[in-house]
């Protein structure tokens, strides 16, 4: 049925919440800053809040990202940490600290041999997310990847698919969106007239009023859809 698999990566084929936990320790243990899980959920909060901003182009990308942190510290009574620098030494955690979720490599390798041909698009930091595919050996399985720093759009953008459509000529009568995000994969699907695949291995309800066409909670039972 589907000969193209579009791939998101955090939160997806990757763990992003156990690499954010883990990076955002290192870094707040670097700076002096006292970590425990209110105060994770307090920068949660703000980054979700400043994702969200970005999705609906209400923010530049690279300001978002800078100001989450400058909006955090400023909340904790901090004001001595140069929050770009921050940033960039927080992307390049993110490559460090990668989990790959489980069964990622499998279903990547069963679809390689099926003849499905996978590409990656993921809204985040090229310097994070090149060194997170690389390092997981997702590259291999992937025909190209789409980083929406380097193509200028986040996803749900529709002009982030078109890059990727001009690009790999796919055909959207047999080419699927598989990812754990409802407004940025799956309504960037909805918007690009793509099959969508949801990943929800919390079982969380769609509340976004996205179409979503198949729902997983394992990645190997993409599977049976394929």
């Amino acid at each position: 049925m589907f000969k193209t698999v579009l791939w998101d990566i955090d939160g997806t084929l990757l763990n992003f919440e156990k690499a954010e936990d883990k990076s955002l320790e290192e870094l707040f243990e670097k700076y002096g800053i006292d970590f425990d899980e209110q105060t994770l959920e307090d920068y949660k909060l703000i980054n979700r809040q400043y994702w969200a901003k970005i999705e609906r182009h209400m923010i530049e990308r690279e300001i978002a990202l800078v100001s989450r942190f400058q909006e955090f510290f400023y909340s904790k009574g901090i004001m001595h940490i140069d929050c770009k620098k921050f940033n960039d030494e927080y992307q390049l955690a993110l490559g460090r600290n990668f989990v790959v979720e489980e069964g990622a490599l499998e279903i990547c390798a069963k679809l390689d041999d099926m003849g499905i041909v996978q590409y990656a698009i993921t809204n985040g930091s090229k310097v994070a997310q090149a060194i997170k595919i690389r390092k997981s050996h997702l590259d291999q399985y992937m025909r190209d990847e789409f980083i929406s720093e380097e193509l200028g759009y986040e996803k749900p953008d529709t002009r982030f698919f078109n890059v990727v459509r001009e690009t790999t000529h796919y055909n959207p009568e047999t080419t699927l969106v598989v990812g754990d995000g409802l407004t940025s994969d799956i309504r960037g699907g909805n918007y690009a007239g793509l099959k969508c695949c949801w990943y929800n291995p919390g079982h969380l309800r769609n509340i976004e009023g996205v179409h979503v066409d198949y729902e997983i909670d394992h990645l190997l039972k993409l599977v049976e859809i394929i």
